[in-house]
Order: C-alpha cells, then sequence, then structure tokens
C-alpha cells in the first residue's frame, strides 16, 4: 500500500490516521450522485459549452494552464501514456491528447463517454481510447493497469474519493500523480438562495477539507506533492426549470435534502429573479488546488509535537 505508515513513530502513524480518516469522511447531507445525474449533467454540461460563451472560455482557460503546469513540471512527454480518471465529456483527454501518446478515458456515464467520443472524432483525435465503467470497480490487474500509466490524471474526480480511490490511482502510475480538486469558493447566487429562501446562513464554499486532507496524508505517508492554487472567476446562467431548481437546492442543502417542496420554492424564486430572457445569473471565485506527485519518491516523515523546540505560546 502506497499509503501505508513509514514512520515508526506513533505520533506520525496516529497522524496519518486522522488524516487519513478526514479524506475518507463524507458528509452526511451529501450522498453518491446516481448515475442518472451524471448522465444528465453530460447533456448540460455539452451543451452549455457550446451556447455559453463564459462557459467555453473558462473551461478552455482552465485546461489550457492545466497543461502548462502539466508541461512545466515534467509530467507531460511525447512517448507518454495518460489515463483520465472521470473524463467527462472529455476537455481534459482532449487537451492531454495533443500532448502524448496515447490517453484512456475512462467515466462511469456513457453518455459523458459519448459526448466526449464525438467530440475527439471531430478534433481527429486518433490516439484518444474510452473505456465506460465506475472507476472504483474497475480491476486493474486484470485490465494491466498497474503500474501501467506515465500520468494518472483526475480532475474534480470521484476517481480520487477516499483513501482506497486514491490507492488506486496510485497503483496505476508509473510515475505521476495528479488530482485536482476544490481549494475555495464564493458564489453569489448560493448566497441569495440560501439566506433569501431557506433564512440560513451562507453555506462555506465548497468543501475544502479533501485539499487539506489529500496533501498531509500525501505529505505523512513519505510522498512531496506539489501544489499550485488556481484562481478563476465564472459567470454561469441558469434557466427557470425544474432540473436547475433541483441542481441549484442540492448544491446549497446537499443532495439528501432535495425534495418537492425545496424544488418548488427555488422554482418560484429563479422566476421572479430571471432576466428578460429567463435566465438567473450566477457570479462565482474558485480556487482549484493542483496536486502532483511522483509515485517513486517516498521518505519517512516526522510530525512535531506542541512542546518541540521553535514552538511557543501566543505572548
Amino acid at each position: 500500500m502506497y499509503l501505508a505508515p513509514r514512520s515508526s513513530g506513533e505520533r506520525e502513524n496516529e497522524e496519518l490516521a486522522r488524516m487519513s480518516h478526514l479524506y475518507n469522511y463524507e458528509s452526511p447531507d451529501r450522498g453518491d450522485v446516481p448515475l442518472e445525474i451524471w448522465d444528465k449533467r453530460a447533456e448540460i454540461w455539452d451543451a452549455s459549452f457550446h451556447d455559453n460563451d463564459d462557459k467555453k472560455r473558462s473551461t478552455t482557460e482552465r485546461v489550457n494552464e492545466t497543461m502548462r503546469f502539466l508541461r512545466a513540471s515534467g509530467a507531460l512527454l511525447p512517448d507518454s501514456v495518460v489515463v483520465d480518471a472521470g473524463c467527462g465529456v472529455g476537455h481534459y483527454a482532449i487537451a492531454l491528447s495533443e500532448e502524448v501518446k496515447e490517453v484512456l478515458a475512462i467515466d462511469i456515464s456513457s453518455q459523458m463517454i459519448a459526448h466526449a467520443k464525438k467530440r475527439a472524432e471531430a478534433l481527429k483525435r486518433e490516439n484518444i481510447a474510452f473505456m465506460t465503467q465506475d472507476f472504483h470497480t474497475i480491476d486493474l490487474e486484470k485490465q494491466g493497469f498497474i503500474r501501467h500509466f506515465d500520468l494518472v490524471f483526475a480532475s474534480l474526480s470521484p476517481a480520487s474519493n477516499g483513501i482506497l480511490g486514491l490507492e488506486k490511482l496510485m497503483a496505476m502510475s508509473r510515475k505521476w500523480c495528479f488530482v485536482s480538486t476544490n481549494a475555495g469558493q464564493t458564489n453569489s447566487l448560493n448566497r441569495k438562495i440560501a439566506e433569501e429562501i431557506f433564512d440560513m446562513e451562507v453555506p462555506a464554499g465548497r468543501d475544502t477539507r479533501r485539499m487539506y486532507a489529500l496533501f498531509n496524508v500525501l505529505y505523512l505517508a513519505g510522498f512531496t506533492p506539489y501544489v499550485y492554487p488556481y484562481r478563476q472567476q465564472k459567470k454561469r446562467y441558469y434557466r427557470v426549470t425544474e432540473e436547475d431548481a433541483r441542481h441549484l437546492l442540492g448544491r446549497v442543502l446537499g443532495q439528501r435534502q432535495v425534495n418537492e417542496e425545496g424544488t418548488r420554492r427555488v422554482l418560484s424564486w429563479m422566476a421572479e429573479h430571471a432576466d428578460d430572457k429567463g435566465f438567473v445569473t450566477e457570479d462565482s471565485s474558485h480556487i482549484y488546488a493542483w496536486v502532483l506527485w511522483d509515485v517513486n519518491e517516498q521518505m519517512e516523515r516526522r510530525v512535531y509535537p506542541p512542546d518541540y523546540p521553535g514552538f511557543c505560546e501566543e505572548k
């Protein structure tokens, strides 16, 4: 196991166990996203990329900057074999295919894969293979994926959820692993819905626990993760539809709190606040943490206790 304790010290092993527990934790109100939701999101994401200039601009900028980061880090080479675990509609898989020899794009949603394939065919990207499967159920040994890829790539993907998912990503790599996760967000629409409909405090930005725990788990397990914060401003438009209302409700209250009454209230609020074209505008600010590490470089770590020389009480 890559993330087993590397130190003989009790304190170090306890801290690694604590951070692993934190990385595994899922908020009770969130729940897993059902497959049919991913299929619906595939249609929405593909359409919004083509129909929304702001969405197309922000996505293209983020993909291009990610490729620059990976090139500058030496993680993209012309003869590299790469896997995109949780490829969505294929933006990153296609960009990666322009840099490397081969790309395998994996997603649980057949609709995501269908859109990714269509986009790849239109761009004549013939070095991408596609696989429709839940990443967490893939038999790596049977597929021949153990240490098969030079770069294992997962951007905002459920593939990296939990220590077992992280271990699986690392088992596929013979050199690099890359995970992009959320490190902070402010959102005008979340705030308005929370305050004006449900009379509740503004929910915190996207859960940054995973980024915090990911760095600490990797570091305490002996790896040297490089973390780069990427900041981006976004503007998005939602139609006054039940589908978009349910999406916004789930984002504010959590997937498990989505119900007909809440959806009705959000839909009514959207109708009141829509512009003359029938859209509700969202302005948001995002920080993404890009985490890159070499699976072959491990060393012992130590944890510094509060009484370690150099620590002192506040005066």
